[in-house]
């Protein structure tokens, strides 16, 4: 449906899967970085509100357009993911870490094989453009929630006061 929307080819549309993985890719350990610096609580809603970009796309017109706006989803979530671990050791004791941390990959995966599936058929009925809004609007949700009830905890572990890029690199 995208590509006869935006008279494209299928490797020019497939560029709206890649730009997301590769943002991803890219701002991962710079999303880590950050949690250090600025808060588990300020990343995750960062990540969360820029995830939920797409929304937008109702408004929106044109091909480059809806690539950045997938690429923004992207960075999104690259800040999420690194900020999702201290923040479960912040809320869970060490014994139900590792349930919590499998609670967490369940959902994540329960949800993205939903909006696969469910996804074609939504957009036969609504338009890709409308179904893109709504999966975004709940992230948006989501993130509205998290504004209104997350919460940062204890770590039972002092984090680093920062991390240096010479840090990053030493681990790599």
């Amino acid at each position: 449906l995208i590509q006869d929307d935006y008279s494209i080819n299928r490797g020019t549309a497939s560029l709206l899967i890649v730009v997301v993985i590769f943002a991803q890719t890219i701002f991962c350990i710079p999303g880590g970085a950050m949690v250090v610096r600025i808060g588990v609580w300020r990343v995750i809603t960062l990540g969360w509100l820029l995830a939920s970009v797409p929304v937008f796309v109702l408004f929106l017109d044109g091909f480059l357009p809806m690539l950045l706006l997938r690429i923004i989803y992207g960075v999104g979530f690259a800040l999420v993911i690194p900020a999702m671990a201290p923040l479960i050791m912040q809320w869970f004791n060490p014994r139900e870490i590792p349930f919590m941390n499998s609670i967490g990959l369940v959902v994540a995966t329960l949800a993205i094989s939903v909006s696969t599936f469910s996804a074609a058929p939504l957009a036969d009925l609504l338009g890709w453009r409308a179904v893109l809004s709504l999966f975004s609007a709940v992230t948006l949700a989501g993130a509205l929630t998290w504004i209104v009830f997350g919460r940062e905890g204890e770590m039972a572990l002092e984090a680093p006061q920062g991390i240096s890029l010479k840090d990053i690199w030493s681990v790599f």
